[in-house]
């Protein structure tokens, strides 16, 4: 009888183990995020740890730029000759050299401008 509970907790504790090393390895992705339109400043955040990020800005003003993020896997990227209206779109693709990528859209928005 103590054979079988003890089966049951090695099963327990072996499904525990496995569910803990499967939520572990998988990384938050990475993620892009407008942090003022005028001029255009965007955040990266979850890259890997001094990966080089190639920015490639495809808007009105079109752009790239290549910098490296941070020990913590993060940037603050701008693009000081790019400033998007409020009724302007663009699409902005980061790919790291290590695998990372991440994308922001900005639909254009239905609206007129004043």
């Amino acid at each position: 009888m103590q054979v079988g509970w003890l089966r049951v907790a090695v099963a327990v504790v072996a499904l525990m183990l496995v569910a803990g090393a499967s939520s572990a390895a998988a990384p938050p992705r990475p993620t892009l995020r407008a942090l003022t339109l005028q001029p255009l400043v965007v955040r990266g955040a979850n890259f890997r740890p001094l990966e080089r990020v190639k920015l490639l800005l495809s808007a009105d003003v079109p752009a790239s730029l290549t910098l490296k993020a941070t020990r913590g896997g993060t940037f603050v990227a701008r693009f000081p000759a790019v400033k998007v209206g409020r009724c302007e779109g663009f699409v902005l693709q980061a790919i790291g050299l290590r695998g990372s990528r991440a994308e922001l859209e900005r639909l254009t928005p239905d609206c007129k401008e004043p």
